[in-house]
């Protein structure tokens, strides 16, 4: 199955109240394509949706050092931004 279609399917199933199994089914994806954006955003978001805001910062950190583009970086500026105003980096 192409990766697109993979992240596609794993967030069709994601359960928010319970991401770990979400974020269980990415890692393998992260460790097969550590440098592709959408993977890195991806789980990204599945930390920060699990309450997890420092890892997902420095996967969102490594989306955007990656590439990431389109609608998926104009979605990644908000949490990185809001996080580094609550944090007195800005």
């Amino acid at each position: 199955m192409p990766l697109d279609e993979e992240l596609d399917r794993i967030f069709a199933e994601r359960d928010r109240d319970d991401m770990q199994p979400t974020i269980n089914a990415l890692l393998p994806l992260y460790a097969s394509h550590p440098e592709n954006a959408r993977v890195l955003y991806e789980i990204g978001g599945a930390y920060d949706t699990a309450g997890q805001e420092d890892i997902a910062r420095r996967f969102y950190e490594k989306a955007l050092t990656a590439g990431l583009e389109g609608n998926l970086l104009r979605r990644c500026y908000s949490p990185v931004r809001i996080d580094t105003e609550e944090r007195g980096r800005v």
